[in-house]
C-alpha cells in the first residue's frame, strides 16, 4: 500500500481521515443558513430550532474526553469506523426527520460522533510519524479543519435553495457511508491497549467539561441579556458561576488530572511548542478565512448599502437581504405577536401580512413560492 512520503503512514488513511473530518467540518455549520426553511417545514420558529444546535455543540463537547478512553479501550481504527458509522447513520436520521424530536436526535447522534471522529483520526495520524512528519501532517489538517466549516454555510445554502434543506443531510450521509466503507476496507483493526481495560475515566473532569461546555453554549445569551436593559440579577449570577466553573475546570486539570492517564482535559498539552505553534496556526488560519469570505468587496459594499439605510440598493438574492429579511421578521413579530404573520421569500422579499400567527406561512410572493 502506497504511503505518504516521509511518514510510515498509508496515503489511503490520510485520504480517509481528510474526507471524514471534511464531513464533519461541514456538518457542523451547514445547518444555519437554513434555519429557516427547516421551522418552516416543521411548523415551527427558527427561535425554537436553535436549540437542535445547541445540541449538536454540547453532545460534541461532552463526548471528546472520552475519545482518547475509547480509542486505547476497542482500538483506534475499530472505534473511527464505528463513530464514522454513527455520523452517517445521524445524517441519514435528519434527511429524513418528519418531526423537531427525530432531527433533534440526528443532531445529537451526530455531535457524539464527531466529538469522537477528530481526536481519534489525529491519534491515528501522529502515532506512527515523528518530527518533521507530524509538521507535514498539521498542514494536511488544516484544509477539513478550516476550510471545510467555512464553505457549510454557502454550500448548505446552495443545495437548500436548489434542492431543499434534506437533501444537504441525505447526500452528506451517503459520501460518510461511503468513506466508512472504504475504511473498513483499507484499515486494519488494531489491538486495543490490554492496560487501558484496568483505566477508569476520569468522571469529575468529565462533569465538570459538561457543565462548562454547556455554560459556554449559553453564554452569548448570558450576555446579551446582561447588556440590555432588561438585565436582572440572576443573569450576573449566571455569568458569574460559569466563570467559576470553567476557572474549577482549568485548576483540576492542571493540577489533580495529570496523575491521570486519560484526562478529561490535558491542559498540559500547551507545553508542547510544537501544539502551541499549531493551535496558533489553525486560530489565525481560520481567522483569515473568516475576515476574507465576510470583508470581500461584494460583501462589504452589500453591509454599506445596508448600514446607510438603503436596503432597496442590497441585492435580492445576496445573503445581507436574507439576513435583513431574517432579523426584520423577527424584530416585528416580537413587537405584534398576534397581529402580524412574516414570510421570507426566496429572491430575498421581506413580506407582512395580516394573517394568523401561525405557520405554514402563505405564498405572498405573486412571482416566487414562499421558501
Amino acid at each position: 500500500m502506497k504511503q505518504h512520503q516521509g511518514a510510515n503512514i498509508p496515503l489511503t488513511h490520510i485520504i480517509i481521515y481528510l474526507c471524514a473530518m471534511s464531513i464533519n467540518g461541514f456538518d457542523g455549520t451547514v445547518v444555519v443558513p437554513v434555519l429557516p426553511l427547516m421551522a418552516a417545514t416543521f411548523k415551527v420558529t427558527p427561535a425554537d430550532l436553535s436549540g437542535v444546535e445547541w445540541a449538536f455543540l454540547i453532545a460534541s463537547a461532552a463526548v471528546l474526553p472520552l475519545a482518547g478512553w475509547l480509542g486505547a479501550r476497542l482500538g483506534a481504527a475499530r472505534v473511527f469506523r464505528i463513530f464514522l458509522a454513527g455520523l452517517g447513520i445521524g445524517l441519514l436520521l435528519s434527511g429524513i426527520a418528519n418531526s423537531v424530536w427525530m432531527l433533534l436526535a440526528g443532531r445529537i447522534i451526530q455531535g457524539v460522533s464527531s466529538g469522537v471522529l477528530v481526536p481519534v483520526g489525529l491519534a491515528m495520524m501522529y502515532r506512527n510519524a515523528t518530527g518533521a512528519d507530524r509538521l507535514r501532517i498539521s498542514r494536511l489538517t488544516l484544509i477539513p479543519l478550516t476550510i471545510a466549516p467555512m464553505l457549510g454555510p454557502v454550500l448548505g445554502g446552495i443545495m437548500a435553495q436548489h434542492m431543499g434543506w434534506r437533501s444537504i443531510f441525505t447526500l452528506l450521509a451517503a459520501f460518510s457511508m461511503g468513506v466508512f466503507l472504504a475504511a473498513c476496507f483499507c484499515m486494519k483493526p488494531e489491538a486495543p491497549d490490554q492496560t487501558a481495560t484496568a483505566l477508569k475515566i476520569d468522571r469529575v473532569g468529565l462533569v465538570l467539561v459538561l457543565i462548562s461546555t454547556a455554560g459556554l453554549a449559553l453564554l452569548p445569551v448570558a450576555i446579551a441579556n446582561a447588556t440590555s436593559r432588561a438585565s436582572s440579577p440572576l443573569t450576573y449570577l449566571a455569568l458569574t458561576v460559569l466563570t467559576l466553573l470553567a476557572g474549577a475546570l482549568m485548576f483540576y486539570s492542571w493540577k489533580r488530572a495529570q496523575k491521570r492517564p486519560y484526562p478529561a482535559l490535558a491542559v498540559g498539552a500547551f507545553t508542547s511548542r510544537m501544539f502551541r505553534s499549531a493551535t496558533v496556526s489553525v486560530g489565525i488560519s481560520f481567522a483569515a478565512l473568516t475576515g476574507f469570505f465576510f470583508c470581500s468587496g461584494s460583501s462589504r459594499s452589500a453591509w454599506d448599502r445596508y448600514a446607510d439605510n438603503r436596503p432597496d440598493d442590497v441585492p435580492r438574492n445576496s445573503g445581507i437581504a436574507r439576513w435583513r429579511a431574517a432579523h426584520d421578521s423577527l424584530k416585528e413579530v416580537s413587537r405584534h405577536p398576534q397581529t402580524y404573520d412574516f414570510g421570507l421569500c426566496r429572491c430575498g422579499t421581506h413580506h407582512r401580512n395580516y394573517c394568523p400567527p401561525t405557520p405554514p406561512w402563505p405564498g405572498v410572493c405573486p412571482s416566487h413560492v414562499l421558501f
